[in-house]
């Protein structure tokens, strides 16, 4: 672009560079001497312009002289935390805007049909960048299945939530989606009968949250490059489960995330209960789901809500609904049963029984997993016609 040619560092070696056009006709070459320990360089018609780091150069073609400026950092394979944040600082029509505040307020208000932002709060780790709203830039695609970005964690890490487990996300050929349940990724709804009563059983219940997860996790390492591992491009997030009791009410015990999102209406994303990073076979755990206060910044609320961009819109008119890992109350009666926050088919925030699954509304699984810090893409713009592809070789 504009005869500028950009790469990330240069190690201490002899180096051949050669410039070419798109027809891949050589238009410039020449050599660089990078020697260990000296900021310094040479060769045939070679600048540069700070004479203390010679490394993250931008090179560019002057006349007949090669220039390196070190002033700029770019790759061919661009960092995704990076790409997210530039264009919704840049924004354009119908694309992500930044706005450190959103333009309504998380948990007190369902986000607009227009709106799509990139904002900011805290979370354990630091930062955290957020998408709220009617999101349509923020697909990836991964081991072959379309996910959608949730936000951007503190340590730069990458979350997202599966949108279709079966195909990369193009609009020609949607027509799956992580409600079909298939014995390769989720055994069944999670639907616990009289089982479970509570939190401990929600999660560990034979076919409960934990199983759910683990057999997709199981299956999502087959689909990736068979040299690599699933740590080569995941984290093992600290899943947020549980939650502490922050009030009490006709003997009932309601956990923090009822109070902050019913009554308080002030979600947090620092994780006030159980931080889980290990399956009870104490295996690292890549696949959870998202807490029920993630699920207001993005837009939710205990209001329905149908432009949503965590609900897509074929989950919709399949008439879903999921559990999030956000206890609500305990109710004190005959049985003693946990409630926990669901999404709901309408696409609203509220509660079911995990005794009972809600009933006769069968609560999905819906796995999330972490990018690591640092992931690299190849190509995309995060629409669904042209989504972020992860760089996996």
């Amino acid at each position: 672009v504009d005869g500028k040619y950009k790469f990330i560092g240069i190690e201490p070696d002899t180096h051949k560079i050669t410039i070419k056009n798109r027809k891949t006709t050589t238009i410039k070459q020449t050599t660089l001497n990078v020697s260990k320990g000296e900021p310094s360089a040479s060769g045939s018609n070679i600048t540069y312009n700070d004479e203390k780091n010679i490394a993250d150069a931008d090179i560019k073609i002057t006349g007949d002289t090669v220039k390196i400026d070190v002033t700029k950092i770019i790759s061919n394979a661009k960092i995704l935390k990076d790409v997210i944040i530039y264009s919704a600082k840049k924004g354009g029509e119908g694309r992500t805007i930044y706005s450190e505040t959103p333009l309504t307020k998380p948990a007190e208000e369902i986000s607009g049909e227009n709106e799509r932002t990139l904002s900011l709060t805290v979370d354990d780790y630091g930062n955290s960048y957020y998408f709220r709203g009617n999101v349509i830039d923020n697909y990836v695609n991964f081991a072959g299945m379309c996910w959608k970005i949730v936000r951007i964690e503190g340590d730069e890490s990458v979350k997202l939530i599966l949108e279709d487990k079966t195909v990369e996300c193009d609009s020609s050929l949607y027509t799956g989606g992580w409600s079909d349940v298939t014995s390769d990724y989720y055994e069944n709804t999670v639907s616990f009968g009289w089982g479970p009563s509570n939190k401990a059983d929600f999660l560990n219940y034979s076919g409960g949250l934990a199983d759910s997860f683990k057999n997709f996790q199981t299956s999502l390492s087959t689909k990736i490059d068979t040299s690599k591992t699933l740590s080569d491009y995941l984290k093992v997030d600290d899943w947020c489960y549980d939650d502490n009791v922050a009030s009490t009410s006709s003997g009932n015990e309601y956990y923090g995330a009822y109070k902050r999102i019913y009554t308080d209406k002030n979600p947090s994303l620092v994780c006030n209960g159980t931080k889980l990073n290990k399956f009870r076979d104490n295996t690292d755990m890549y696949v959870g789901t998202l807490t029920a206060d993630e699920i207001s910044f993005a837009g939710v609320n205990n209001s329905s809500n149908s432009n949503h961009y965590l609900i897509n819109n074929f989950a919709q008119k399949k008439s879903l609904s999921w559990w999030t890992f956000s206890l609500s109350y305990l109710l004190h009666d005959d049985y003693d049963i946990d409630n926990a926050f669901i999404v709901n088919r309408d696409c609203s925030l509220s509660n079911s029984n995990i005794a009972f699954g809600g009933g006769s509304i069968f609560q999905y699984a819906r796995p999330a997993i972490t990018l690591a810090t640092g992931t690299k893409i190849s190509s995309g713009d995060g629409t669904i016609s042209n989504p972020y592809k992860i760089l996996e070789n």
